[in-house]
Formats: C-alpha cells, structure tokens, sequence
C-alpha cells in the first residue's frame, strides 16, 4: 500500500527543533526493529485503556480539546485512504484521564470502542501531542500497528517503511532529504 497523496512521514517529526533530538531518533530509527515490530519497541509511548462510552457521547469525545485523536482517525485526517470506523483511539494527559473518564461517564471495558493512551506526567512538554489536534502520522501509524485490520496495519508498515528510508537517507546524505521525500511520496 502506498502512502496517501500529499502524506508527509516526516510532519511532526520536523517540528522537534531539538538537533540532537533528531540526530537520536535518525539513529535509532536506523538500529530499530523491522517497522512491523516498531510497536512493541516503542509500546512505552502510552498507557493503553479501553473503555465503553454511550453511544450518545462519541462525537463530543472525539472533538474533546483534552484528547489529540490518534489511528484511524488521525491518519485519515492526515489523508489516508481507511475508514476510522465506529472505534476512537485518543491520546490523553495523565492529568486530564480522570476528568475525561468522569465527564463522559466512560466504563473500563477490555471490548470498549474508547482506547485512550494515557501520556504519563514525565514526558516533556515539548514531546505532547498539541491537545485538540491529531497525533502526527508516524504516531498514528504507531497505532495501526496494533489494529485488528490488515488493511490499516499495511498502511502503517508503509508509513513506517517510508520514514525509515527518509531517516536513513537524510543521516548518510542530508542534501538527500527532499527528492526522497518526492520519490517516497510519488508511489
């Protein structure tokens, strides 16, 4: 699967100014597992709890400016071409979780159609998701990894396949960057 028309894997990670911040993460990028196992290598991103919520509450949830929605429905907000489908994947801070849960009435249930990713309170500033916005597309690829649909994972992999190559490229030849960004993304 190729990635969608205008997708960028590299949106949101270019926003982290930090130059050895991005130096680290081209170099783990280039040690990391294959990008299938990418999720267990970087499961520590979020607490992951499932919940059920009243049919009645489900919009309001997802346009909640305390949750930055991510999976589905961030990465078809991104462009993908998937169906969100009637499940929500939300990231959420630690701090906001309990208010979230009360507000919307929300029940822990390992079937729920809610799946918040708690941020724990010791990630820096910097490193959140902007509240009320989607979650970048490498981190809803993240999500899909752990998606039940075949299709969606293969987007994922896709996604993933494709940063990883831009990393790898930018880290052995930085003048590089911009005609992988055109080769990856004209597939």
């Amino acid at each position: 699967s190729s990635p969608a028309v205008g997708h960028d894997p590299l949106q949101g990670v270019e926003e982290v100014r930090a130059r050895n911040l991005r130096r680290r993460l081209r170099r783990g990028v280039s040690t990391a597992p294959r990008p299938e196992l990418w999720s267990g290598w970087l499961g520590g991103r979020s607490e992951r709890c499932q919940y059920w919520a009243h049919p009645g509450v489900i919009d309001r949830l997802r346009e909640d400016g305390r949750l930055s929605l991510g999976g589905a429905w961030a990465a078809t907000l991104a462009g993908a071409d998937i169906a969100p489908g009637d499940q929500i994947e939300a990231y959420v801070r630690e701090a906001d979780l309990d208010a979230v849960v009360r507000g919307y009435r929300l029940r822990e249930d390992p079937d729920g159609r809610v799946i918040m990713r708690v941020i724990p309170s010791s990630v820096p500033g910097a490193l959140l998701p902007q509240a009320g916005q989607p979650v970048a597309p490498v981190v809803a690829a993240l999500d899909l990894l752990e998606s039940p649909d075949a299709r969606s994972r293969s987007l994922a992999l896709s996604w993933l396949g494709d940063l990883a190559a831009l990393l790898s490229d930018q880290e052995t030849d930085p003048g590089r960057r911009d005609s992988a960004r055109g080769t990856a993304l004209a597939r």
